[in-house]
């Protein structure tokens, strides 16, 4: 049934995806097929008890369809209550397309990851809607701005090798794509690789 469900609807397979919530037994997101634009919910409760949550989606009017357990909801505005029961997946998919795409822009931070040894850039941006964010570089000598990948998965962020790097000193921009394809520039940072 599974199989059968993500076959006729392709976002559950591999779609742009955003965790709504995640506390105790239950875990919830927010996936959509990029060509589409129509939001599902994907909520599953490995706990004993039914448990109700209250999240936020990207998809404000028109309610929602229920096509994986049985599941009474409310909505007010972009935020959708409802209840799952135990041991229990729900699916639901919005009846009208995503229409709230406001984002509002904060900054771009670069760490180093102690787990890797890689260098983690995040863009830092609130919006109920499921953003692509594609991250870019440039080195000290350069005006030409390359492609370090994508993060269709909030919260966004890419790695870099530093070994990858023959200029110690980059410069790192990020763009941000809502559903309706407008485009949204994080104002760049700099930074310095260590020499090892």
């Amino acid at each position: 049934m599974l199989a059968s469900l993500r076959a006729q609807n392709p976002a559950l397979a591999n779609g742009t995806m955003r965790t709504r919530f995640a506390k105790g037994s239950v875990y919830a997101v927010s996936k959509k097929d990029p060509a589409e634009n129509r939001e599902y919910v994907v909520a599953f409760n490995n706990g004993l008890k039914p448990q109700s949550v209250e999240i936020g989606t990207a998809t404000s009017v028109g309610g929602w369809k229920s096509l994986l357990g049985t599941v009474q909801y409310r909505t007010n505005g972009t935020t959708l209550k409802f209840t799952i029961p135990a041991l229990s997946t729900v699916v639901l998919r919005a009846n009208n397309l995503i229409n709230t795409v406001d984002v509002k822009l904060g900054k771009i931070s670069v760490a180093l990851d102690d787990m890797t040894g890689y260098f983690q850039a995040s863009a830092t941006l609130t919006s109920n809607d499921l953003l692509s964010v594609e991250f870019f570089y440039k080195n000290s000598t350069s005006s030409t701005w390359s492609s370090l990948g994508t993060d269709t998965s909030a919260p966004y962020s890419v790695f870099a090798n530093p070994k990858d790097f023959h200029d110690l000193n980059l410069e790192i921009k990020a763009i941000a794509t809502n559903s309706k394809g407008m485009t949204f520039a994080l104002s760049s940072t700099k930074f310095t690789i260590p020499s090892s």
